[in-house]
């Protein structure tokens, strides 16, 4: 919407002619030829009269309350011989998109800085900085003449405090880049014009508008925004960590489910006894566990706290906060079950004592009991890795929330694994 102010003595055609986006007032003017009111206020100052400074104060001050209510402000003036007269002033109001205000709100929860830079009016900027959730302290606003003040060690030190950068330079937007960047942030930036196309660049990741963005900040940009939504953005990082968490779940689930296989034969053949799988179970149980569940949790569904953890380090591996001892140590259960499972049988059949246990060895190269030994190994490594797909898959989640869990695929591999293994043995 639009306020418009006027003089009273000034023809409307001439406005017209200097706001000709602005189609309303043609119409009105062509109907009705005389100076449109939409209600607001309407400055008394003659035509050709020198304005006084209680007019200019006048005029000022109220520019400066439209700012503050998040409008643009252009002044009209014409041009009268060697004079230039002021003729009104146009408040146009550009709301904020639907849905940047919640996505800023995700942001802050996921631990990512929203920063405002614009060409608009401080007090504008401000208002619309506020009413998004940017900001909520106008000392946290700078316009680009007080940052040219700023020497680079200045600008270092205050940049975390800043939040919203009005009547700025392309110049200025590359010093706040290389600013934030030196601090340790990774920076994201939006533009679409020409002159965004250095700040584009600049940035760790540029992106550009699809819609409404020149080629010139296409080339220059890393990534193009192809509805031009803010809110996109916010659907790109979740999707982002969805993608990062579920390969370190199908990295993590591959290497324990390995390291059990290995550290089952590990205790068999340090203790001396015969070999608990044979080569083609080995292949079997790859087959089974190291496709259908791995594609599985690659595609795992989102976790729905996703966007509350902060971002992950620029130098973070899929093994930080213990993903190897994490693999190590669900490895070594996976192989003790399995180990267990395949020394229970003779234990079960003559007893746990010394003297079994000191003839292990020897019970388990008897044709009647080294086949059956090898078969409870086998058929426990396999389930047991099947079933370790389901904790990996939940994370630090409770069990009762694989009943929630949407990916058809882990229920497939579950059941599909149970009944494969079953039809083998």
């Amino acid at each position: 919407g639009y306020d418009i102010y006027f003089t009273d003595k000034l023809d409307g055609k001439k406005i017209v002619k200097y706001t000709e986006e602005i189609r309303e007032i043609e119409d009105l003017v062509k109907k009705h030829n005389k100076i449109p009111n939409f209600g607001k206020k309407t400055f008394k100052i003659s035509l050709g009269d020198q304005l006084k400074l209680d007019d200019k104060n006048l005029i000022i001050s109220e520019c400066q309350k439209l700012a503050l209510e998040g409008k643009r402000i252009i002044s009209l003036a014409i041009k009268k011989e060697n004079q230039i007269i002021y003729v009104g002033t146009v408040a146009m109001q550009d709301r904020p998109r639907k849905g940047v205000k919640e996505s800023i709100n995700t942001f802050k929860k996921a631990g990512v800085d929203t920063i405002m830079i614009t060409g608009d009016h401080l007090n504008t900027a401000y208002s619309i900085a506020k009413e998004v959730g940017i900001t909520n302290d106008i000392n946290e606003c700078i316009t680009g003449k007080d940052l040219d003040l700023l020497s680079d060690e200045e600008l270092f030190k205050k940049i975390n405090n800043i939040k919203v950068y009005s009547r700025v330079s392309p110049k200025d937007k590359v010093r706040i880049i290389e600013a934030l960047r030196k601090s340790g942030k990774v920076v994201a930036m939006t533009g679409d014009g020409v002159n965004d196309a250095p700040s584009l660049k600049c940035a760790d990741i540029g992106i550009a508008m699809g819609k409404n963005g020149t080629d010139v900040a296409k080339e220059a940009s890393d990534i193009i925004l192809m509805d031009d939504h803010f809110s996109t953005i916010e659907k790109a990082i979740e999707e982002g960590r969805t993608i990062f968490e579920n390969i370190k779940k199908a990295t993590i689930f591959l290497l324990s489910s390995n390291f059990g296989e290995i550290f089952l034969m590990f205790i068999s053949i340090a203790l001396g006894l015969p070999m608990p799988l044979v080569a083609v179970a080995i292949l079997w149980v790859n087959l089974l566990t190291d496709i259908l569940p791995a594609i599985a949790l690659g595609v795992d569904q989102k976790d729905p706290e996703i966007m509350s953890k902060p971002p992950r380090k620029v130098s973070e591996s899929l093994f930080s906060h213990g993903g190897i001892k994490k693999s190590l140590l669900y490895g070594m259960i996976i192989g003790l079950i399995s180990f267990i499972a395949y020394i229970i049988y003779p234990i079960s059949k003559y007893g746990l004592n010394i003297e079994t246990i000191r003839n292990l060895k020897n019970l388990l190269n008897q044709d009647d009991i080294l086949p059956i030994c090898r078969t409870l190994s086998f058929s426990t490594l396999c389930l047991s890795q099947l079933i370790h797909m389901i904790g990996v898959s939940l994370g630090n989640n409770s069990l009762l929330k694989i009943f929630k869990n949407k990916n058809i695929l882990i229920y497939i591999s579950l059941i599909v694994g149970f009944i494969l293994q079953f039809i083998i043995i």
